[in-house]
């Protein structure tokens, strides 16, 4: 009667690839030892297996056992759900850059939602001007004291031109 010999299962892929003989024994890391095969001594002098990973090519086939309360938990949705606020926080802000007919460049860090408007009057408090006295573009286009990055879908290092609103001719 001939033996059978199960094939060798390594991190779920078949290394056998007869299915049967000699070769069954082998494979790529080592002869397969089940992890009950294995012992170790623990601290009382009582045998006790060894883990699956500290036995060459073993895998573990135990059946699922039901968490040890002592044992950490693997991460939950609850604490993925806690990194999204810091990843919404990071992609709530953006740098514009204020450029004005001078060539003078001054970077913001500002929220997508913050109107704009205390982004003029910052920036012509900083170039000693009254904010109605420039006018502010993105794309061309006029900003307005309540428009917000988020509605002009501005983009990380827009540049705002500023030029000096001028009356007469």
């Amino acid at each position: 009667m001939a033996e059978y010999h199960a094939p060798a299962v390594t991190d779920g892929v078949d290394t056998n690839d007869s299915g049967a003989g000699a070769d069954a024994e082998k494979s790529p890391s080592g002869p397969a030892v089940p992890p009950h095969a294995a012992m170790q001594e623990d601290a009382l002098g009582r045998e006790a297996p060894l883990p699956p990973q500290a036995v060459p090519g073993a895998t573990d086939q135990r059946p699922p056992t039901a968490p040890d309360a002592t044992a950490q938990a693997p991460p939950t949705e609850p604490d993925a759900s806690a990194q999204a606020p810091e990843t919404a926080a990071v992609n709530d802000r953006l740098h514009v850059v204020v450029k004005d007919q001078h060539d003078l460049l001054i970077t913001f860090h500002i929220r997508r939602t913050m109107p704009l408007g205390k982004l003029k009057s910052v920036f012509a408090e900083k170039v000693g001007k009254n904010a109605k006295d420039l006018r502010f573009l993105y794309d061309g286009v006029r900003i307005m004291d309540d428009q917000t990055a988020e509605m002009l879908d501005m983009e990380e290092d827009d540049v705002i031109e500023v030029h000096t609103e001028q009356i007469g001719g």
